[in-house]
């Protein structure tokens, strides 16, 4: 079963909510704006997300993906 968590983008008024499998990650880096801190989340396929929720809570769900 693919380990998905729903996250939301960073810099989105509307508040846009998307669902990431956590198993095309390859790494989460620390992502800085001029408002807000965030994560940028790198996949497989070489695309990259950013999003709201904390470097350290996604890197936890990632480790835990192999369980």
């Amino acid at each position: 079963m693919s380990n998905y968590i729903l996250l939301e983008l960073l810099g989105h008024k509307d508040a846009r909510l998307v669902y990431v499998n956590l198993d095309t990650v390859t790494h989460v880096l620390e992502e800085h704006t001029l408002r807000s801190t965030g994560s940028k989340l790198c996949f497989t396929d070489g695309t990259k997300l950013v999003v709201k929720k904390d470097i350290h809570s996604i890197a936890e769900a990632i480790a835990r993906r192999g369980e």
